[in-house]
């Protein structure tokens, strides 16, 4: 078993800088949790404090409903795997992999029984005599997960472990430590400031802003439904569009316009509007992902026209940077569409795609 539950945490550093505040979260048995947000949000703090390297100010956190505040690292049952690797620089391979089980003074031949299973898993069993410093970035972060995996703990910890790796060996390490969890059936908590990584790897995102959750929900729920700005910016690649626009009711339709132009929305949004007495003319953000624009067909009857700024060549897509009224939004199309800097586009912006944000909580709506 390897649930964990985290009631009102909270940790505040020397000259009150908190760190954490109120974070309440419950983590079933073998999840793939991923903590993600940006760097200062407070994810690696909660990892050292689930460690036991870091106190807990205020709250309380369990493990498998045994309370574990004033426990000792040691008595947790959990392994952790650093961004930097943390190997033994003096020791082989084996050696470190060894370690921590002969200080929980297992027998040899489990230990060399264990080591070699998991060695044979990782495809390392040739490094074995090998020192840290003539292993690659790859092998070294392997030999890290290695050591962890040796111990068969009750929760994985991952504290940014593939941050120090090239792009293509971290495409690889995400479906290894993938492929990792589903053999194992052990909870991983996994930290990255990486979206990537977030919406690829976990079954369940943490998003974190300022030590507080923002949203916690599944890869696709954070993409579909954000709860508000900041999680709809931080999800997704290119980042959401967000523009100032007005309320504008009609007699069998209702608007949103900015800069000149009039986007017509759901009835179920305008009811919702009407329902939390959103005025005419009120002023909301309305949000839009660049994957979700599209081309005006000849007989629309309502678009948006933009001038091409800067043109991006992804290869299969393009990413065109335009002005629009007076602002600038970014699209994302087929590279099928010939599109150069300076062309004048009609836009189409589908009513089912936008998401409109309350601007003073900034909260969806």
């Amino acid at each position: 078993m390897g649930s964990l539950i985290f009631k009102n945490i909270r940790k505040v550093y020397p000259g009150g800088v908190v760190a954490v505040q109120d974070f309440n979260l419950n983590v079933d048995d073998k999840e793939f949790i991923v903590l993600v947000g940006p760097s200062g949000c407070g994810k690696s703090t909660l990892l050292k404090m689930i460690a036991g390297i870091d106190d807990i100010t205020d709250g309380e956190l369990y493990i498998d409903d045994i309370l574990i505040n004033d426990v000792q690292p040691k008595g947790r049952d959990i392994a952790m795997v650093f961004q930097n690797y943390a190997l033994y620089p003096h020791m082989s391979v084996y050696q470190n992999m060894a370690l921590g089980l002969e200080l929980r003074k297992v027998p040899k031949a489990e230990i060399k029984s264990k080591i070699k299973n998991v060695a044979k898993s990782l495809q390392i069993e040739e490094l074995m005599e090998r020192k840290p410093k003539a292993l690659s970035g790859g092998q070294q972060q392997r030999v890290a997960l290695g050591r962890a995996i040796v111990r068969n703990p009750k929760v994985f910890l991952m504290d940014e472990p593939l941050s120090n790796l090239d792009a293509k060996l971290r495409a690889e390490m995400r479906i290894e430590i993938i492929k990792l969890h589903s053999e194992l059936e052990t909870t991983f908590i996994y930290v990255t400031h990486d979206q990537t990584e977030a919406m690829t790897m976990g079954s369940k995102i943490v998003v974190m802003k300022d030590g507080c959750i923002k949203q916690v929900a599944t890869p696709r729920e954070l993409y579909d439904a954000p709860a508000n700005i900041f999680v709809a910016g931080f999800i997704g690649t290119p980042q959401m569009n967000f523009i100032n626009v007005k309320i504008m009711y009609e007699e069998e339709e209702t608007f949103i316009t900015f800069g000149g132009f009039k986007i017509p929305i759901s009835k179920k949004t305008a009811e919702i509007l009407k329902g939390k007495n959103y005025k005419n003319s009120g002023e909301l953000i309305m949000g839009i992902r660049p994957e979700h624009i599209g081309l005006s067909g000849e007989n629309e009857k309502y678009n948006v026209s933009g001038i091409v700024e800067v043109i991006e060549l992804m290869g299969s897509e393009t990413l065109a940077h335009m002005n629009v009224g007076r602002g600038r939004i970014t699209m994302k199309i087929s590279s099928e569409n010939y599109i150069k800097a300076g062309d004048k586009l009609d836009l189409i912006f589908p009513k089912e795609k936008l998401y409109l944000f309350d601007k003073e909580t900034e909260e969806v709506i």
